[in-house]
């Protein structure tokens, strides 16, 4: 598929934009379902980490990450994960049947990501074994070694979300409100006036969600 992406003019960002975050989306790990694109699922304890947008589940007291190409679908409470066009990360579908909008939670370190030593950089080595295996042998490889971020004192993460939505059955990364407003140009002004009445924010997840929203004349409910 087609992935467009649309740079942000913006010279100035939001102090919400750089406010500290937690490499876990959510604030425990909670009980959640994994759907397998062979159709068997599995009941796990999970949470998201947005640093690798990986999802982590708790297995025999180790954290685990799941391979997005092998999964169909996650359901973490009333969230929905599904794999990214690529099949290599996670995003949380957050839209209804009208509109396709995902949100790839992501979090990247103050000062960059390559710093030695603590494991913070993509090409991790991972010990692979079946979620559905007792032996720690199996045909699916399912999930990978998880290894928690330790991060330098100097360092912290600072909210990095994107915006994906899916229009005439292709992926638009959207990386700002005059992005959104380019989709659309027989809608222009309309959005344009939107923004302004509505005094939004790009980097609030419920102001962009309501804007394309609005373009869509689809509510979509947060």
């Amino acid at each position: 598929m087609l992935i467009l992406t649309v740079c942000s003019p913006g010279l100035v960002k939001s102090q919400e934009a750089n406010a500290k975050v937690s490499q876990f989306l959510l604030s425990d790990f909670v009980n959640g379902v994994v759907k397998q694109k062979t159709g068997n699922i599995s009941l796990v304890s999970m949470n998201y980490n947005t640093f690798y947008q990986e999802l982590i589940f708790e297995r025999n007291g180790k954290r685990l990450a799941l391979v997005p190409n092998l999964i169909d679908t996650v359901f973490i409470q009333n969230r929905v994960f599904v794999p990214d066009s690529s099949e290599t990360i996670f995003l949380e579908s957050v839209g209804n049947k009208q509109v396709s909008i995902f949100v790839q939670h992501k979090s990247r370190t103050s000062k960059g990501k390559d710093i030695t030593g603590y494991g913070l950089t993509n090409s991790r080595v991972r010990n692979v074994s079946g979620l559905n295996s007792n032996s720690g042998r199996s045909t699916r490889n399912i999930y990978t070694q998880y290894y928690d971020i330790k991060l330098p004192e100097d360092h912290i993460l600072v909210d990095d979300t994107r915006y994906w939505l899916k229009k005439d059955e292709k992926f638009v990364e959207l990386s700002s409100f005059h992005g959104i407003v380019k989709l659309f140009p027989e809608k222009n002004e309309q959005l344009k006036k939107y923004i302004r009445e509505n005094r939004l924010v790009f980097t609030r997840k419920k102001d962009t969600i309501n804007l394309i929203s609005f373009a869509f004349n689809s509510f979509v409910s947060l």
